[in-house]
């Protein structure tokens, strides 16, 4: 008999190292007649339909103005600024103010091509799958799979969930979106799998979005949706990009460079007005010659030799 959805583990930790039958067990699944529909249906209620979500769009205005936050950005634009209007240098305040909404340019590109992989995450869910409910197999909508759905594959198909196997003859399955790996993968339900296997490894299970190249399988579903190995990749393109060690190591330089400036300035400021003494003239003077120096300490090149070495 059946587990209800109350009485079943609905997420199953490191099934690839647990013996089919057991995870079958401990999903509450039937590994004949597969689940009850009525039980399915539940099962959908608690965990969701089985897809990715959509990438939700930020305005470009946003993500624009997100790039100009950066600490190195904030900069650049304070010395274009300064190099303009104080020093006359307009010419030159156009080329930092340039080199800015450059590298903003290459930053919404990344980000672009982050909302693509999205995309074609999403593109490799498949609309429906062969599933064993009620002692019988039939065509359901893959969205609607749930864990401890048993599910029958064949050559051709596209898997539609995280399967741990039951049983195959000559099953192998090309699992190059996961892992890069040309080779087709044979898979083995009796094969266990430790902790930290990578998914090339996992010979005992199956993962959403690969393809089955030939034989024959079928398997209980262990995880849907987000849950998933391909789910897994798609939370991490979702979510804001962490800053890289270079990114993080770059926004120290910059605050060190803005503390050098002002000191820079400091200096030069008062080195002239004790030189000069102090007049309207002179102490306009020196403070022009005091910004000109800190503004020539900024390196403008770095952010955009920063941005693409980070793009490439």
């Amino acid at each position: 008999m059946a587990v209800t959805a109350a009485g079943a583990d609905l997420v199953v930790e490191r099934p690839q190292g647990l013996p089919a039958e057991e995870v079958a067990h401990l999903l509450g699944a039937d590994a004949r007649a597969g689940l009850p529909s009525e039980e399915a249906r539940r099962r959908l209620e608690v965990v969701g339909p089985n897809r990715l979500p959509a990438a939700t769009p930020t305005p470009l205005p946003v993500r624009f103005i997100r790039q100009l936050r950066d600490p190195m950005a904030l900069l650049l634009l304070a010395a274009a600024g300064i190099s303009a209007f104080a020093l006359d240098e307009v010419v030159d305040g156009i080329a930092i103010a340039a080199i800015v909404l450059i590298n903003a340019g290459i930053a919404l590109v990344q980000e672009g091509r982050a909302a693509s992989a999205l995309a074609a995450l999403r593109s490799l869910e498949i609309p429906s799958a062969r599933v064993r409910r009620d002692g019988r197999d039939r065509l359901a909508p893959a969205p609607e799979l749930v864990p401890g759905d048993l599910v029958v594959l064949e050559a051709g198909d596209r898997v539609p969930a995280d399967l741990r196997l039951l049983a195959v003859d000559g099953l192998e399955v090309d699992e190059s979106v996961l892992t890069g790996e040309s080779l087709t993968v044979a898979k083995d339900p009796a094969a266990l799998a430790a902790a930290d296997a990578s998914l090339g490894e996992q010979a005992g299970m199956t993962f959403s979005g690969t393809f089955v190249a030939r034989g024959t399988g079928r398997g209980v579903v262990t995880a849907t949706g987000l849950g998933t190995a391909i789910g897994a990749i798609a939370r991490d393109v979702a979510e804001d990009p962490r800053p890289t060690p270079l990114q993080i190591d770059l926004a120290g330089v910059t605050r060190q460079l803005g503390l050098v400036c002002v000191v820079i300035a400091a200096v030069v400021l008062a080195i002239i007005l004790v030189r000069q003494g102090i007049s309207t003239e002179g102490v306009e003077q020196a403070f022009l010659a005091a910004i000109a120096l800190a503004v020539a300490a900024i390196p403008e090149g770095l952010a955009t030799v920063t941005a693409v070495g980070l793009a490439l």
